[in-house]
């Protein structure tokens, strides 16, 4: 069973980025390319995948400790404003 729940998966957010370049792109009056942050946000998709794997792998007694992890990410990747 993952350890991982629904508010902690942060590929959603870098899908959400995609998209948005995506508008951007398609509906802007000036020619925008956002090729070099597609090209992160797919180092970071990958970088997740590897946290995420490394997660679900670990003992149930740092469960506390992976839960941390994640909420910190999505303060990092998803800053209050």
């Amino acid at each position: 069973m993952s350890r991982r729940c629904s508010p902690h998966d942060y590929r959603a957010t870098v899908d959400d980025a995609r998209s948005l370049f995506d508008e951007i792109e398609s509906e802007a009056d000036v020619a925008v390319e956002f090729d070099a942050e597609r090209e992160r946000l797919t180092d970071l998709a990958e970088t997740l995948e590897a946290v995420y794997a490394k997660i679900d792998a670990v003992a149930d007694g740092v469960a506390v400790d992976t839960e941390e992890l994640q909420v910190r990410l999505g303060n990092t990747l998803n800053p209050a404003i």
